[in-house]
């Protein structure tokens, strides 16, 4: 679903980690020890999710939220 809303995924032929190693970016040792590296990575992430809107899917899933239909949703992958 989030992809269909604009958010890019990590490992598909043209995902995020296509061209960046995620320990360069996604560790505690890379915050630790290449903060401006991590810091251009996720400024660039938050950046590209202005632009995403809800998939119809996120809103159907709102909707069962809000009238009591569900009370958690788990997901097998992290956006």
């Amino acid at each position: 679903m989030s992809v269909k809303s604009g958010i890019p995924d990590f490992r598909s032929s043209s995902g995020l980690w296509k061209n960046i190693d995620p320990r360069t970016v996604a560790t505690v040792e890379a915050f630790q020890d290449h903060y401006s590296l991590f810091h251009e990575f996720y400024s660039m992430r938050i950046k590209s999710l202005e632009s995403c809107v809800p998939h119809e899917g996120h809103l159907i899933l709102a909707d069962f939220e809000k009238r009591g239909l569900v009370n958690a949703i788990a997901t097998q992958n992290v956006d």
